[in-house]
């Protein structure tokens, strides 16, 4: 690879395999206005005149945000599989490609990879195990991620099931919610469901999920109020106590006490309005 300084508005982004995330390019933005930028884009130059982004999309939006007219990169030249291959491994050594997200880029490198094979002459081989018989054992698609990557060959063989046998509108619904785990994943694989059943199944269990959140909600909100009332009958009966200990003697208050013992233990609002109110003209007394 070519290592160049590049004009940003000559990189075409095209479409990304992930979406833009604005709160990583604004956490980028404001890093890359202070040290600059510490790793170079990835771009690829099929006919050595255009560049096609490959790896860096957050980057190249953290410095057009910053108003940079260029920025560093390396250069890949060659074949355009090469290219989409690297912008795969790129996304699948990080961590926040959810499992929905990271069987799609599985599915994705399976199909670039198979396609160097074809173009190439050679038998694409499915199993790492199989020779082509001269005696060479050829690597397979699992083993080959797995070096490329980092991630192990039942992680790889795992999510290739998941994207294969998970249909694409299922994938669309799923993808983001709290749905977006390997157990639910592994789970609708399990059920064995036609195309048509995955997708109700899978909005079935959002509408559950939904009411589950809802009921969660509602029960936040009963258990604020029932703190919220609770709080208020605490602050009244501090203020109802203040107010009669300002207002009676201390003879006056121990009969208070010894009034409210002998009553049970409380006096209600009620048996108080009961009562002809007071003459306060004449006031209580003090001591």
């Amino acid at each position: 690879m070519l290592y160049e300084t590049v004009v940003v508005s000559n990189v075409d982004v095209g479409k990304r395999l992930r979406e833009i995330d604005q709160s990583k390019v604004e956490s980028l933005s404001g890093s890359m206005s202070i040290v600059g930028l510490l790793s170079p884009i990835i771009a690829y130059s099929p006919n050595g005149e255009t560049l096609d982004l490959v790896a860096g999309a957050h980057r190249l939006a953290a410095a057009k945000k910053l108003g940079w007219e260029t920025i560093d990169a390396y250069i890949m030249e060659g074949e355009e599989l090469h290219a989409q291959l690297a912008e795969v491994d790129e996304n699948l050594m990080r961590s926040e490609l959810t499992p929905t997200e990271y069987a799609e880029h599985i599915q994705r490198r399976q199909e670039i990879w198979e396609a160097m094979y074809d173009q190439s002459g050679q038998v694409v081989p499915v199993e790492s195990k199989r020779e082509d018989g001269k005696g060479h054992r050829h690597e397979g698609f699992a083993e080959s991620t797995a070096k490329a990557t980092g991630k192990s060959k039942k992680d790889t063989n795992r999510a290739s099931k998941r994207a294969r046998e998970v249909c694409q509108q299922a994938r669309d619904l799923i993808r983001g919610t709290k749905l977006d785990t390997g157990a639910f994943l592994d789970g609708l694989v399990k059920q064995d469901l036609s195309d048509e059943d995955q997708v109700q199944y899978v909005n079935d269990a959002l509408e559950a999920r939904a009411d589950t959140e809802r009921r969660k909600e509602l029960a936040e909100e009963e258990k604020t109020r029932k703190e919220s009332a609770k709080a208020l009958r605490c602050e009244s009966r501090a203020e109802c106590i203040n107010f009669l200990h300002e207002k009676t003697t201390a003879r006056e208050w121990s009969y208070l006490i010894d009034l409210i013992d002998r009553s049970g233990g409380s006096i209600s609002a009620n048996s108080l309005r009961d009562w002809e109110q007071p003459d306060y003209s004449r006031g209580l007394s003090n001591g």
